[in-house]
């Protein structure tokens, strides 16, 4: 991120245990930006505190990513369906996504560039979803695809855009306890080399360790560091809070994920257990899976009972997906 203003501001003196209220002298654009940054000096100029503070929410930031994509331009092509006995298959500008009929999750995606290999979702983390209808339409020059189910997963709702940018909205309704709960995709971990993402960092958390991380632009390689046994930090896999978009880079190409929803957690792949941990009871319970979850509930680190009570209702939208740059 690009530092657009700065300004130094004296503290006033303040008796321990009371609170006073300071003049940061901001611009008078301030509110049109994305991040404020405050860095708390001793009286020598060592720093004592650091803060990155959130202007602009999810939402924001992902329309002014996506705004000329989401508007479809004049003489730009409408984006094509197709469909088979077992498939969907959405193109614009290039890119074709094909949806699977049955469960309707991604079962392929290819650019200019070639193919993917993202894909086998949305998929809840916690239990299934019986489909009942699947339904195509035309809106505002962007093709539709909408699955409804039955239990918890309520709907997945396809927009191909005439850019070729693929807006995903889902909402579920979990019932009863669950340890964790959120969407999953499928990627090969052994194709990804790194991430650069906007989010907390650069850091991973766990739902009581959410503390020492910073809003921030983090690139980072892939390492499958396992604590108390490599030393490689920060470490890759894990959960990452406050997430506004994230680049995967891979051996094929990367691929963008975006989200308009504030609080969400991606979950770039399980990292895995000390290879002498007898007993591994140092972590809550994870997917079972390597998988890129988007807009997760995370469990908890420490082992517990049952798990906590689930939200009445979840809704995420929109979650708009770049094949590229």
């Amino acid at each position: 991120m690009d530092t657009v203003a700065t300004s130094t501001v004296n503290l006033p003196s303040v008796v321990p245990g009371l609170n006073a209220y300071v003049d940061l002298d901001l611009p008078e654009d301030w509110a049109d930006h994305d991040a404020l940054e405050l860095l708390a000096t001793d009286p020598h100029g060592r720093t004592v505190m650091h803060w990155t503070l959130p202007i602009s929410e999810p939402a924001e930031v992902a329309a002014k990513i996506t705004g000329a994509a989401l508007a479809p331009s004049e003489g730009e092509a409408a984006p094509q369906v197709t469909e088979t006995e077992e498939l969907i298959t959405l193109s614009a500008a290039g890119v074709t996504v094909s949806l699977d009929k049955g469960n309707g999750t991604i079962a392929s995606v290819r650019n200019t560039a070639g193919p993917i290999t993202f894909g086998n979702g949305p998929r809840l983390t916690a239990d299934t979803a019986t489909l009942r209808s699947v339904t195509q339409r035309t809106e505002d020059g962007a093709q539709l695809v909408e699955f409804t189910f039955d239990g918890p997963l309520d709907t997945l709702t396809y927009r191909m855009l005439p850019s070729g940018l693929l807006q995903l909205d889902y909402a579920y309704s979990p019932t009863g306890e669950h340890d964790f709960m959120g969407v999953t995709f499928d990627y090969p971990e052994d194709r990804v080399t790194g991430v650069r993402y906007l989010g907390d960092g650069p850091y991973r958390v766990w739902k009581n360790r959410l503390q020492g991380v910073d809003l921030g632009l983090y690139e980072k390689a892939y390492n499958n560091t396992v604590t108390g046994e490599s030393w490689d930090y920060p470490e890759f896999k894990g959960y990452y809070a406050n997430l506004y978009w994230a680049t995967v880079e891979t051996t094929e190409q990367p691929f963008t994920l975006l989200t308009a929803t504030p609080g969400k957690y991606l979950h770039l792949f399980t990292p895995d257990s000390p290879p002498r941990c007898h007993q591994p009871k140092h972590r809550g319970p994870l997917p079972h899976r390597q998988y890129l979850d988007h807009g997760c509930d995370q469990p908890h680190w420490h082992q517990v009972q049952g798990g906590r009570p689930p939200r009445p209702r979840q809704y995420d939208q929109p979650v708009p997906w770049s094949p590229g740059r």
